[in-house]
């Protein structure tokens, strides 16, 4: 775990209901990073390999939210669409093309977990088999804004 965060679980018994998750079905965003070997690849927060992009907001917005909203990218987009079948690839696509500004990236990070080759074909990242709710998960951890530390006060 995390210091300072933790999780409380209401449980009962009700086996004809359906609920969003199960336990061991949701994963906090450091472990779903940990158990795929996102570390192995990309750095975050200082830490881990340099073959893949780094993965710090900052550097998430900065280098995608421009291209992501912009015509050349809706293009290739609804190029790959119209090429393509109608698969999850496309839904992806889709909803990324019906988005706008930070939500586009939000979405475009989600997507690109769930499917690296949602939008490239050529993408050497591996598919990793997460689910919506992972996805979901690692991208609130990804494109959270943190608050800097304090600075001290001198004695």
């Amino acid at each position: 775990g995390v210091p300072g965060d933790s999780n409380v679980y209401r449980l009962s018994w009700a086996p004809g209901n359906s609920y969003p998750t199960t336990l061991g079905y949701y994963k906090s965003a450091r472990a779903v990073l940990e158990k795929n070997g996102c570390r192995g690849c990309h750095s975050i927060f200082g830490n881990g390999g340099n073959v893949g992009p780094t993965l710090n907001p900052a550097d998430v917005k900065s280098r995608n939210l421009a291209r992501l909203n912009s015509p050349e990218y809706e293009s290739l987009l609804a190029d790959m669409n119209k090429a393509g079948k109608d698969d999850r690839a496309s839904a992806g696509r889709n909803r990324v093309l019906n988005s706008q500004g930070s939500k586009r990236l939000r979405i475009w990070v989600e997507e690109k977990i769930k499917d690296p080759t949602f939008d490239n074909p050529l993408s050497v990242m591996p598919y990793l088999s997460v689910s919506d709710e992972q996805a979901r998960v690692v991208t609130n951890f990804l494109l959270r804004e943190r608050k800097p530390k304090p600075e001290q006060k001198p004695n």
